[in-house]
């Protein structure tokens, strides 16, 4: 099973083995690089627009804006502040490869709070099911 520390690790194994087998020329090794970061943090601002369905619907500008998560980063515990009107029906939360690492239904907590101190270290998106779309927020989690 092939392990790595981190994604920018991995990636580099990845373009290392490409020139190495002769797939890849070294001469737009270094440009590329230059190139995948910068694409890279735009796709990822595209894919939690998506998530979010900002991409495919502007109604939930409003309702995203009235949601605060804090403290962010967090360490321990994650606070909701959100309006009385609105209702939160589900709270999940994804890693950066999609994954569901929690999933909760607050109830009739009108503030709820994330017991977030056994996630690892990262940045993680917060998706919250409400009364009125979806909402989704990036939180770091030290």
């Amino acid at each position: 099973q092939l392990q790595w520390a981190t994604y920018r690790d991995a990636s580099d194994q990845t373009s290392l083995s490409r020139i190495w087998g002769g797939i890849h020329p070294p001469i737009d090794d270094i440009p590329g690089r230059r190139l995948g970061q910068q694409i890279g943090l735009q796709a990822f601002n595209l894919a939690v627009d998506y998530f979010n369905g900002a991409v495919l619907s502007v109604d939930e500008t409003s309702i995203d804006e009235s949601i605060v998560v804090y403290p962010n980063p967090a360490e321990t515990t994650i606070q909701i502040q959100h309006p009385v009107t609105l209702s939160i029906t589900e709270i999940e939360i994804f890693d950066t490869a999609a994954r569901r690492v929690l999933s909760f239904s607050p109830g009739n907590k009108i503030q709820p709070s994330i017991d977030v101190s056994q996630l690892v270290s990262g940045m993680y998106v917060l998706r919250l099911t409400t009364s009125n779309g979806v909402v989704s927020k990036r939180v770091l989690i030290q």
